[in-house]
């Protein structure tokens, strides 16, 4: 196609490390029933690309939801931590890790003040209560490493 580009984003590549299929059955507009097979990104490699997203960009919704997913992990942080630990030798893993580190180093640090301004807060106590959280979950992540 002309004037056709591939955009290329840090850590995309990831997404196809361990793609999931996902199988979604239901019926169309019409009524007919119908099964589609989606491949997405595993949730660890979603992460990888989410914190070269929190890198490298200013939206709030990358630091909300790379704590959504330390929170909601099936089987929690130590099995996540195991999974990233397995591949810290990749480059687009390591580098994750170097920016989540950064991005979290304090309550105060990027990472957290994007959490409280996705969840738009106006309570001073709630913000201060969301940043604590998000550090903290993050630093326990971090420590398992």
């Amino acid at each position: 196609m002309d004037g056709f580009r591939v955009l290329q984003a840090d850590g995309c590549g990831t997404a196809f490390n361990a793609p999931v299929d996902i199988v979604f059955a239901g019926r169309t507009i019409r009524g007919a029933m119908n099964t589609v097979r989606l491949r997405i990104a595993s949730l660890p490699d979603f992460l990888v690309m989410k914190a070269h997203a929190l890198g490298g960009r200013d939206k709030p919704k990358d630091a909300y939801d790379i704590c959504y997913c330390l929170t909601n992990y099936p089987g929690g942080l130590d099995v996540l931590a195991a999974v990233w630990k397995g591949r810290s030798k990749e480059k687009d893993v390591e580098r994750a890790l170097e920016i989540v580190r950064e991005k979290f180093a304090t309550v105060n640090s990027f990472g957290p003040g994007q959490v409280v301004e996705f969840l738009d807060s106006s309570e001073r106590e709630t913000q201060e209560m969301q940043a604590r959280r998000a550090f903290e979950l993050v630093q326990k992540f971090l420590s398992l490493f």
